[in-house]
């Protein structure tokens, strides 16, 4: 990736964990240095009102790799999935289409708050996707809050969660044109089907590849007509 120009973002974290730790164990920082990532990336699962001791232990974890991220002037790729608890489920009739809607982007905004008053303060923060762009409005606005040192440069990109077409459409509809957020991050719901046929021999390479490639562009056009869109918007509104 690096010989062709490509960025690159590794994962610091070990997988499948509910709670973060690292995949390397106190030599992270030497594995980061032999591989020279440009982004150092952690997926990390917080709700607010979990066991306050749990998220205690994942802060303490990510405020060192923080620590060193920004004292080795390396950038912080921040994944934040906040899954639901079960009474906050009940809240909305164990509907998650409503948790996402109505429950979630609170959550979210606390969660960020929670983790940026432990120390932790990434450069791109990879956020679940919002129905509404109010919603993305504060989440912006949060991240690039600068009540201790410059964040303008901090940018937010939607995450795809493997989520139906319709659906990542409306989370980048809501987040185009909002200023901090700069694009997407899309992994299953572009190749999934693709890498799928191809395995399972119902399509050939080239089809999965035109395959995946249309969904990519479809959703690259979506996020672009939007944020021409909202330039419009602004743009009208100023001239009135």
């Amino acid at each position: 990736a690096k010989d062709a120009g490509v960025t690159l973002a590794m994962s610091v974290e070990k997988t499948g964990e509910k709670l973060f730790d690292f995949a390397y164990g106190q030599a992270f920082g030497r594995h980061i240095e032999d591989f020279d990532p440009d982004f150092s990336k952690v997926l990390v699962r917080w709700n607010p009102d979990n066991d306050p001791d749990a998220n205690d232990l994942q802060a303490a974890r990510l405020r060192l790799l923080n620590r060193w991220l920004h004292d080795h002037g390396r950038r912080f790729l921040f994944e934040l999935l906040v899954p639901p608890t079960d009474e906050q489920l009940a809240l909305v009739h164990n509907n998650r289409d409503a948790y996402d809607t109505e429950v979630r982007p609170y959550l979210m905004l606390k969660a960020i708050q929670q983790l940026r008053d432990a120390g932790i303060e990434p450069d791109i923060w990879k956020i679940e996707g919002l129905v509404r762009s109010r919603d993305c409005e504060l989440v912006a606005d949060l991240i690039r809050d600068n009540t201790t040192r410059s964040r303008n440069h901090v940018v937010a990109v939607v995450l795809g969660r493997g989520a139906e077409r319709a659906k990542v459409d409306q989370w980048l509809k809501a987040a185009a044109g909002v200023d901090a957020y700069h694009g997407f991050a899309i992994g299953r719901s572009n190749w999934w089907s693709g890498a799928e046929g191809f395995i399972k021999g119902t399509m050939t390479r080239d089809d999965a590849i035109a395959q995946i490639a249309a969904h990519y562009q479809h959703f690259v056009w979506t996020y672009e007509r939007a944020e021409a869109a909202a330039a419009c918007r602004h743009l009208a509104m100023a001239e009135f």
